[in-house]
């Protein structure tokens, strides 16, 4: 896995990739999902923070401007990333390691993140439970999800994926898993987290978005209708699950 990491940072793969260079409609999402982590981290309290799976580390600087003297590390398995998220940010800890056996005591920090890195794991369920055991208040984990037209699609043959091993040669593409947010609600409740939230929107399938052209300002409309239908509003693209203890 690391070797796979260490392609993608020395090819050029960005966090900031997503939100400055994408087209306008996968930005969109990216963009949704970032405010929607400003309010969780807004609204959450703790002297100190882990990022699992940081790359450079863009979350984990956007904790900064909204708990400026907290202490705050990130950790991830390739040093190319990391050694960008040094550069940016040199006053917080960045660790190269591995997310199935983190090197931190146990209940070692106020609040731990993974976003959008479940799914990148060998064993999803072996990560959730390290992230468990070193997060003694809070655990903020957040997974893509499909909308309903996408599921649907998929589920009739209309749009095909490549296997997940397969894109493993591909810089950016590194999913292992699907990871569903009633799989995460299972292992918060079997870690022990006994207050859970789940932020689910972007509703708006992107492929479909992006064939009709539609402007930010019509996908935020159907975005805003679309949620208030109980078929739709739990299929979204992004997915935040906030546990406390």
């Amino acid at each position: 896995m690391r070797e796979y990491y260490e392609m993608e940072a020395a090819a050029g793969h960005r966090q900031d990739a997503m939100y400055k260079e994408s087209d306008q409609w996968d930005r969109y999402w990216h963009e949704r999902r970032l405010e929607h982590l400003g309010r969780v981290f807004a609204a959450l309290d703790g002297q100190s923070f882990l990022e699992v799976g940081c790359a450079e580390g863009k979350l984990t600087r956007l904790f900064h401007t909204l708990h400026p003297a907290a202490h705050r590390t990130g950790l991830d398995i390739s040093e190319g990333y990391l050694e960008r998220a040094r550069s940016e940010d040199p006053e917080a800890d960045y660790v190269q390691g591995d997310a199935a056996d983190l090197p931190f005591e146990d209940h070692s920090f106020d609040i731990v993140l993974c976003g959008e890195t479940l799914e990148h794991t060998p064993d999803p369920e072996k990560v959730f439970n390290e992230l468990a055991r070193v997060a003694s208040r809070h655990l903020v984990v957040t997974v893509p999800g499909r909308t309903l037209p996408s599921l649907l699609l998929r589920a009739v043959g209309l749009i095909k994926e490549k296997p997940h091993e397969e894109r493993l040669a591909e810089p950016g593409r590194g999913h292992l898993h699907d990871i569903w947010v009633s799989d995460v609600l299972t292992m918060c409740n079997a870690a022990g987290f006994s207050k859970q939230q789940v932020i689910v929107d972007c509703f708006v399938t992107v492929r479909l978005a992006r064939f009709l052209h539609l402007s930010e300002g019509t996908m935020q409309k159907l975005n805003s209708l679309l949620k208030h239908v109980p078929i739709f509003k739990k299929h979204g693209l992004v997915q935040i699950i906030v546990a406390s203890r």
